[in-house]
C-alpha cells in the first residue's frame, strides 16, 4: 500500500488520509488518521480491525476490501485534511489559530483512538513535553484497539498520563 505519487508519510497531528481503494475495481473513498506523525516515520502506520467473527456486518466495506486484498495490491492516498495540530510543548493550531493547552481530556472509542495515540506519541517522544493526557475510553477491555501500546505509554510516562 503506497502512495502513487512520493510524498510525505505520516500526517500533521489529527489530520486524515483519504484512501481510494480499487482494489475491487470500483470506488470506496474512507478517512483514516494514522498513528504516526510525519515527524516520526517514513511509513504510513494505519489502524484497522478487522472483524473475523460470524457477523461480518461490524465491518465497513473499506474494511472488508483491505482484508481480502492480496500483498502488494495498490489503496490510493489523497491528501489530508483536518483542521488541528499539536506542535509540541502544549502549542496547538486548531482552524487556523494557535492556542496553548496545559492538559488534553479526550475522550474517544474505537477509531477515535489512532488520533490520540498519534498526540500521546508526540508528547511521549518529547521528555522536555510536560503536557498532562487523560484519555477515557468507553470501550470493552477486549475491544480496546492498541491496548497494549496504550498501557505502555501511560506506564512509561507517568505522572503525565492518566
Amino acid at each position: 500500500m503506497i502512495p502513487p505519487t512520493p510524498q510525505e508519510a505520516g500526517a500533521p497531528f489529527l489530520q486524515k488520509d483519504t484512501w481510494n481503494n480499487t482494489v475491487l475495481r470500483e470506488q470506496i473513498v474512507r478517512a483514516y488518521i494514522p498513528i504516526a506523525t510525519r515527524y516520526e516515520s517514513d511509513e504510513v502506520d494505519l489502524v484497522v480491525k478487522i472483524y473475523h467473527d460470524k457477523d461480518a456486518s461490524n465491518s465497513g466495506e473499506m474494511t472488508r476490501t483491505i482484508d481480502l486484498a492480496s500483498m502488494g495490491s495498490l489503496i490510493e492516498l489523497k491528501g489530508l485534511i483536518g483542521n488541528f495540530e499539536y506542535k509540541g510543548q502544549g502549542n496547538c493550531n486548531t482552524t487556523g489559530r494557535d492556542c496553548y493547552t496545559k492538559r488534553f481530556i479526550m475522550i474517544s472509542g474505537g477509531s477515535g483512538i489512532p488520533p490520540m495515540i498519534q498526540i500521546l506519541r508526540a508528547i511521549a517522544a518529547d521528555v522536555s513535553d510536560l503536557t498532562e493526557c487523560l484519555l477515557l475510553s468507553g470501550n470493552r477491555c477486549e475491544d480496546i484497539l492498541c491496548k497494549i501500546q496504550l498501557d505502555t505509554l501511560a506506564k512509561e510516562n507517568t505522572p503525565g498520563f492518566v
